[in-house]
């Protein structure tokens, strides 16, 4: 369970109460050993990836390699968050925690984002998300490794061990960079390349391929709230220290532990 940890400090007529970071102990250990199970098991997805097959020899000739793939750009988002959340539980680094904090707001919501495209195109119309090239179809054991296991593995860690995202995070700051970075990429690579890395964008005119773009960027930002609205109820459900996270939800204190 997530430890929320607080301290009070008391001022002429005014209590506050502020979030502080993990406190190493033997209470860590379930954390612990989820953070280095969820590590290994991101560690061997993308040492699939990487391995001698058809589809890392097409992605190797090609601008950009496998980072062209939003699947690929999350996966690696993952893999660093679940590594800063190993290394956070065995420190009190204030830094640490915010580290951890804030890959893991951009992780849990890119993640779900991605199942929810991926597992939708995929399942009404195939042929949007997977490209006639024979290299590129996946096995089902990497499917899931790519599709499905890391927003498992996000989510569970997400709801039992750590506390709502901070506001203070700005999902529509994130969603903002994030969508000019990898759109930006993604369109130098497609002019060297000569295609698009999916289907269904190489189906649109440049502008309505931003609107797809944008409207990507607004779901994420929809789903870091509902994300953080569903940790609330859940730390309500189990009857978790929901005062001090709500507050932390809402941005009242903010992730670098400072009460508005």
């Amino acid at each position: 369970m997530f430890d929320l940890a607080t301290r009070h400090s008391q001022t002429p007529g005014k209590s506050t109460t502020h979030a502080t970071v993990h406190k190493p102990s033997m209470d860590n250990i379930p954390a612990i050993v989820t953070h280095a199970i969820s590590l290994g098991c991101v560690t061997q997805a993308f040492s699939a990836l990487y391995e001698p097959s058809p589809l890392s020899d097409f992605a190797a000739k090609q601008y950009g390699g496998q980072s062209v793939y939003l699947t690929v750009v999350g996966l690696a988002i993952t893999w660093i968050y679940f590594a800063l959340a190993l290394h956070r539980d065995f420190t009190d680094s204030r830094a640490a925690e915010i580290n951890a904090q804030a890959f893991g707001a951009v992780a849990v919501p890119l993640e779900t984002l991605i199942s929810i495209l991926y597992w939708g195109i995929k399942t009404a119309k195939p042929e949007l998300m997977i490209p006639p090239i024979e290299a590129l179809v996946l096995p089902i054991k990497l499917d899931l490794a790519l599709h499905l296991m890391p927003v498992v593995l996000l989510w569970f860690d997400f709801l039992v061990f750590q506390p709502p995202f901070n506001k203070s995070l700005r999902p529509d700051y994130i969603a903002g960079l994030g969508l000019l970075a990898y759109c930006t990429h993604i369109e130098i690579a497609a002019v060297k390349n000569g295609r698009l890395p999916y289907p269904f964008l190489r189906l649109e005119a440049p502008f309505e391929r931003l609107a797809i773009y944008v409207a990507s960027a607004g779901l994420f930002v929809v789903l870091f709230k509902l994300i953080n609205g569903l940790h609330v109820q859940v730390d309500r459900l189990l009857d978790r220290k929901t005062v001090e996270a709500e507050q932390y939800a809402e941005g009242e204190v903010d992730i670098m532990d400072k009460q508005k």
